[in-house]
């Protein structure tokens, strides 16, 4: 089961809806594939295949833009493997749609801070949470 959070802007009254976490929709590894990038799909299934991961986790995380101040809810890989040489990780990179700057984990005490999706304006606020 999976959480969110919705989020209404003060100025322009939309809300958004962010997911967080795996839901039940990503109970296996090939409906896991199936939502990462195609690069990112294959990179994990290559990693699955050919090395001794140790750990992985797999879901929807909320990320922010430092630049635009806007969120995004992305589904995200994080991979740690080894072999014979070492230990290694992999996760999963984005950049913002607006700036194409890195985006980086959401720190929940500044939803205020945010920039609506909508209207770009810094009038974010949590209405509620819910499970999906």
């Amino acid at each position: 089961m999976g959480n969110g959070i919705c989020l209404c802007c003060l100025s322009c009254g939309e809300q958004h809806n962010f997911r967080i976490g795996e839901g039940d929709e990503h109970s296996s590894l090939g409906t896991v594939l199936r939502s990462l990038a195609q690069d990112d799909s294959h990179r994990v299934a290559s990693i699955m295949k050919d090395f001794n991961v140790t750990d992985g986790q797999f879901g929807y995380r909320l990320l922010s833009c430092n630049t635009c101040h806007t969120l995004e809810e992305r589904f995200t890989a994080m991979l740690s493997y080894d072999d014979s040489h070492g230990k290694y990780e992999f996760s999963t990179q984005f950049s913002c749609d607006r700036c194409k700057r890195p985006l980086v984990d959401f720190e929940e005490g500044s939803i205020e801070s945010r920039n609506c999706p909508s209207c770009g304006k810094p009038a974010m606020k949590l209405d509620h949470v819910f499970e999906w």
